[in-house]
C-alpha cells in the first residue's frame, strides 16, 4: 500500500482531525486495510443461485445478530441453535458486550468461520482408544493405491 493511500485511510478514521487516533480508530484502520468486503462477498457467493451467504446471515452487512447466527448454525452447520449465544460470548470475550443477545461484527463472524472454534474435527475422537504401545511394524495399516 502506498503512503498516500495509507494517509487517506488514516484521515478517514481520524474523525476529530487531530493527527492521532485512539484504539477504536486504530481497530477501524486495521480492518479497512486488511479486510476487503467485496472479496469476501465473492468468496461467499452460492454456486447454485445468486444469493450471497454473508448477506443471508447479516441483513446490514455490519453485524450478525444472535438470531442470524442461530439461523446460520441450523441451516449451514446443522448444529444446535441453543449454543449460539455461548459460542459468540466465548469467541468475542468482550466484557462490554456480555449482554443478553450477543452479536458478531461481520469481521468477527468471518474470523470465527476460519477459526479453531469452528473446526470440522469431532473432539470425541481426540482420545486414542487403541493400544498404541507396540512398534510401528506390528500394526496393520489399510490404505488404497492412491494414498
Amino acid at each position: 500500500m502506498s503512503n498516500n493511500r495509507l494517509k487517506e485511510i488514516f484521515e478517514r478514521v481520524d474523525d476529530e482531525r487531530r493527527g492521532e487516533i485512539g484504539f477504536d480508530e486504530f481497530f477501524e484502520l486495521i480492518n479497512i486495510i486488511t479486510w476487503d468486503k467485496e472479496v469476501d462477498k465473492l468468496m461467499f457467493k452460492c454456486e447454485n443461485d445468486n444469493e450471497n451467504l454473508l448477506e443471508r446471515y447479516s441483513s446490514d452487512m455490519s453485524i450478525v445478530t444472535l438470531q442470524e447466527f442461530q439461523a446460520f448454525l441450523i441451516e449451514q452447520q446443522q448444529e444446535d441453535e441453543n449454543c449460539a449465544a455461548r459460542i459468540i460470548k466465548n469467541f468475542v470475550q468482550d466484557s462490554q458486550r456480555d449482554v443478553q443477545e450477543p452479536y458478531f461484527y461481520i469481521e468477527e463472524f468471518m474470523k470465527y468461520l476460519f477459526s479453531k472454534e469452528n473446526q470440522l474435527w469431532d473432539r470425541r475422537y481426540d482420545r486414542v482408544h487403541q493400544d498404541m504401545t507396540k512398534s510401528f511394524s506390528q500394526y496393520w495399516i489399510a490404505s488404497s493405491h492412491n494414498t
